[in-house]
């Protein structure tokens, strides 16, 4: 911990702290840092959650962006602190509204043990997406208003299964799939959304974004962060 406040505002890696602790990245590694954002956050402080790199030239050796955390101590934030509670915003959100279809299709089972209080749970859930889908003028949303129209959902679905087309490209064989094979798939659909407005383009980049919060496996959740800037949706400024 005197190590992390000490490196207050700075980008680290699982390899960074690594090399400091001396505990091997992997599980255990994991499991401390989990510690470490509960011990910092009884301190009112932040220990970021893990997130790919402000910085886009910033890569491991397969080319991948790195994933950073970062201590930030109480009232010490700063611009890119915004970028971890949307984070934070979004996921949780994912896990509420995940609960309220739970809850409310317990809540309409004529079999379930507790029907009145899965109503309860499912209706907090109910005004909580209701009052959070209002923040919309918050940075980038933390989260976006709900639209359930036929179109946004199909819309959302398409760039679903595109997302995993495009993780399955990446993380297959180059025995099974070679890379030139790869951009061949690749090039044309980027080409096409090349076309979009960036004002389309970024809400599509969203979208994908939205669908690798929800993914769990890391690997396939880097290569999900990576899909918009593989799909050649985020420009640089000109």
């Amino acid at each position: 911990m005197i190590w992390l406040r000490g490196n207050h505002g700075r980008e680290l890696s699982y390899a960074d702290i690594a090399a400091v602790v001396g505990i091997k990245d992997g599980a255990r590694l994991r499991r401390a840092v989990k510690v470490a954002r509960v011990v910092a956050a009884n301190r009112g402080d932040r220990l970021e959650r893990f997130q790919p790199s402000a910085d886009p030239a910033r890569r491991d050796s397969a080319r991948r962006r790195v994933w950073t955390t970062r201590y930030m101590r109480e009232g010490h934030g700063d611009e890119f602190s915004a970028r971890d509670a949307m984070s934070a915003a979004r996921a949780a959100m994912t896990s509420i509204k995940d609960m309220h279809r739970a809850t409310t299709y317990e809540a309409a089972n004529p079999h379930s043990i507790a029907r009145t209080e899965f109503a309860t749970m499912a209706q907090a859930a109910d005004e909580c997406i209701t009052k959070v889908a209002g923040l919309d003028t918050v940075g980038e949303q933390a989260v976006r208003r709900e639209n359930t129209s036929l179109l946004t959902q199909m819309i959302a679905d398409l760039e679903a299964r595109l997302t995993e087309v495009v993780i399955g490209l990446d993380l297959s064989d180059d025995d099974a799939i070679t890379p030139k094979a790869t951009m061949e798939v690749i090039e044309p659909v980027a080409a096409l959304l090349q076309e979009l407005s960036e004002q389309d383009r970024q809400a599509l980049a969203d979208l994908i974004n939205q669908f690798a919060h929800q993914e769990i496996d890391p690997e396939r959740q880097l290569t999900a962060w990576e899909a918009p800037e593989t799909l050649g949706l985020l420009f640089e400024p000109r």
